[in-house]
């Protein structure tokens, strides 16, 4: 039998369990010697071996942990002591269990005091913690609204890179408890001594001390606007309904911000989205359908499945092989048979000008588009001489077939339309208002003008911008 006891972190804290443990005669193996237990069992003439050296000629952690469940494993029938509290964190035990269980030996743990019920004591008690490692620590995974305990920061390297995880979600003057001490997180690397028992506790944030947050903070804030007692009156009226144009006016002034080049600008906006995307999902969860988290879920789910090249087996070299892929994927995955299908479940909400770009490419793969841009190009005045000569009855259904010709020149010459079109408007602004400023400096009512001097106005105008919009 393998006894795996947690020795606390004192000889004070050993239990009746792990004392019967260590005098039942069996070897006893200390996972290191760094520990007061170690001067408690010579006082008490008990011989034992420790696994420090282990330490030093392991590559890596991975191969340290193999190197202690191979010893131990080794020793058969034995008494293996580790700091604190022996289940809540330590790795080697997890190790040792599970080569012992793959060799088909017989074990046992028994836990003893914990860093995590010292520390909890220490401060008057605490709930909800999370308890683990300080290597192991990553600031993107953890809420800040509970209690946090760091083990084993047994050196200042470790205490420095914890608190620099740390200062990513805690503001610098957060009060942590080091030990028994409680002292600034910006200080938790500037402690007089370190070990393998040092530990840090870390008590939580209240939403308004929150630096940073993730999606779950952003699913707690917006449950709590949403509170049908003490939230937000104007968060909880909303429904998918009244917030349907300010989620299409978020992206477009994302899109800006992704012109403009301005990147706080842009993060803002993106934040924008978001919280559009956050209150869709707030609400659905309030109505039993789905929950931010099933959003998240989905996506990620469908990356994985539209790329078996990058998460699978499948080999593709271009990008536009990946185009190629991901359409069929997409197809399978929605059971469509054939390229109608796919046609009609294009969204009719979609701008008029993105929704021909759409239409055009899925229609490509069956031979329906052209051979070349000029190609396009004929076809674009072809159309154009047939609004010209068509009836007011027609002209609708004509011009409409002219903007669709021009779409298809566009996309062929891998122009984004979107943004030509944009870009003539802005164009178009700039003159107006250059127009303007000339009127104004000369006095003139632009109002007064016949067509032929306004469009001298207006060349003038161009002159005054040209290379501006190249």
């Amino acid at each position: 039998m393998i006894t795996i006891v947690g020795l606390g972190l004192s000889s004070a804290d050993l239990t009746l369990g792990a004392s019967c443990a260590l005098l039942s005669g069996r070897p006893i193996l200390l996972r290191t010697g760094r520990h007061p237990i170690a001067g408690f069992l010579q006082d008490q003439g008990l011989a034992f071996e420790t696994l420090d050296s282990l330490y030093e000629t392991s590559q890596d952690y991975d191969a340290l942990l193999r190197a202690i469940a191979q010893t131990v494993c080794d020793r058969g029938a034995c008494v293996y002591g580790v700091p604190g509290g022996a289940g809540i964190s330590d790795e080697s035990v997890r190790a040792v269990c599970a080569r012992a269980g793959q060799l088909g030996l017989e074990f046992e743990v028994l836990p003893g005091v914990s860093h995590y019920e010292r520390a909890a004591c220490r401060v008057g008690g605490v709930s909800g913690a999370v308890c683990l490692p300080a290597a192991d620590y990553d600031s993107g995974t953890y809420n800040p609204r509970l209690p946090l305990l760091l083990q084993e920061l047994h050196s200042r390297l470790v205490a420095s890179e914890v608190k620099l995880h740390l200062l990513d979600v805690y503001p610098a003057e957060h009060r942590v408890f080091f030990g028994a001490d409680a002292i600034a997180l910006e200080d938790l690397d500037r402690q007089s001594d370190y070990d393998h028992l040092s530990c840090v506790l870390v008590p939580p944030l209240d939403y308004p001390q929150l630096e940073r947050f993730d999606l779950e903070g952003l699913r707690q804030v917006l449950a709590r606007l949403r509170d049908p007692l003490d939230g937000c009156p104007w968060d909880r009226e909303q429904t998918h309904e009244s917030l349907r144009k300010d989620l299409l006016e978020e992206c477009y002034e994302a899109l800006d911000a992704i012109d403009q080049g301005d990147p706080d600008h842009l993060a803002e906006e993106l934040g924008d989205v978001l919280l559009q995307i956050g209150m869709h999902a707030q609400i659905a969860s309030e109505h039993g359908d789905f929950d931010l988290r099933d959003v998240v879920s989905g996506i990620c789910g469908k990356m994985i499945r539209r790329h078996p090249h990058v998460f699978g087996s499948d080999h593709i070299q271009t990008a536009e092989q990946v185009v190629e892929a991901w359409n069929e994927n997409k197809k399978k995955l929605r059971g469509q048979q054939g390229q109608a299908e796919v046609l009609s479940a294009l969204p009719k909400s979609l701008p008029a000008l993105l929704r021909a770009e759409k239409t055009q490419a899925l229609a490509s793969p069956l031979g329906y588009d052209f051979s070349s841009p000029q190609e396009a190009m004929d076809k674009l005045l072809e159309e154009a001489d047939e609004a010209r000569q068509a009836q007011a009855e027609d002209l609708e259904m004509e011009l409409g077939d002219l903007l669709f010709a021009c779409v298809n020149v566009v996309r062929l010459f891998k122009i984004n339309g979107e943004i030509a079109l944009h870009r003539s408007c802005d164009k178009f602004q700039a003159r107006i208002a250059q127009v303007e400023a000339l009127a104004k400096q000369r006095g003139i009512d632009l109002r007064s003008l016949d067509p032929k001097a306004l469009d001298l106005l207006w060349e003038e105008a161009k002159a005054a911008l040209h290379g501006r919009f190249n």
